[in-house]
């Protein structure tokens, strides 16, 4: 199996957990959606192109900015993930179109911004996907890319990874450790740049969220992370797993006891097409 091969069957595994759990998570992707979408300044009549689109963000709040006389373009690299947004309110405001970022049906220099919400890490070449970034934008047209942060200040999915280890087996190179690629200060900021990206800049996105302890809030993330390796109808499993979990979080617990004290860290880097 190729590389390419090898990532499209990854995420058409976790395609119905993501189209499962999307409207639940939506409230949460916003606070990570909004700052992308001003820092490539998408506003009134923009055409946008989301890749990786996924369930549908940022894609889906990239339309509410475009508003009637602008476009936005959803992509993503296998259709399962689209025709999951396909169901989503709002969804028929999107073009969408099943496409690979390194091979992007699209002219050149048409797209005013890019945006890439946690899918450049798993691209089998990535500077090839951001020399396409460069074709498809029109001069002066900006794009970003947010990703995650080091795995040692991501606090669920560092709990969730080790439970799932312990519990049901978990290998060192599962896709889904590709989250922390870019995880390093300054190096998407790179790529950026040696792809021919102007005005290149990447700053830090740091949250500490609580999460409350009454109930077993990671089970979204669970089946969306690690779906692929834990059969989330195996309730005698998940019972095992929330113990694990909660296990590893009890030392992050507030002084009333009430909620869990989480870290989230993201990169977010964006860039434009010389004009």
């Amino acid at each position: 199996m190729t590389d390419d091969e090898a990532v499209r069957a990854h995420w058409r595994e976790k395609a119905p957990a993501w189209s499962g759990w999307a409207d639940t998570m939506a409230a949460m992707a916003d606070r990570f959606n909004q700052p992308l979408l001003d820092a490539v300044g998408a506003g009134a009549g923009d055409r946008v192109l989301d890749l990786a689109a996924g369930a549908g963000e940022p894609a889906l709040s990239a339309a509410a900015r475009v508003g009637e006389t602008g476009c936005v373009i959803a992509t993503d690299l296998v259709p399962e993930m689209l025709a999951g947004l396909a169901k989503r309110e709002g969804a028929a405001r999107l073009h969408l179109a099943a496409a690979d970022m390194q091979r992007l049906p699209i002219a050149e220099a048409c797209i005013d911004r890019v945006t890439c919400r946690f899918g450049i890490m798993f691209v089998p070449d990535a500077a090839l996907a951001l020399a396409e970034v460069r074709r498809v934008l029109r001069p002066g047209g900006t794009c970003g890319f947010l990703v995650w942060g080091p795995r040692a200040d991501q606090t669920l999915f560092t709990v969730l990874g080790d439970a799932v280890a312990a519990i049901a087996g978990l290998p060192d190179d599962d896709p889904h450790f590709q989250i922390f690629t870019y995880g390093e200060a300054g190096s998407l900021a790179r790529a950026m740049e040696t792809a021919g990206l102007s005005e290149v800049q990447e700053r830090p996105l740091a949250f500490t969220p609580t999460a409350p302890a009454d109930r077993p809030f990671w089970r979204p993330q669970l089946a969306m992370s690690f779906g692929h390796r834990v059969d989330m109808e195996d309730k005698a499993l998940l019972r095992r797993l929330d113990e694990a979990i909660r296990e590893r979080l009890a030392p992050l617990k507030t002084e009333d006891g009430s909620a869990y004290r989480m870290r989230v860290h993201l990169r977010l880097a964006t860039g434009a097409r010389p004009a």
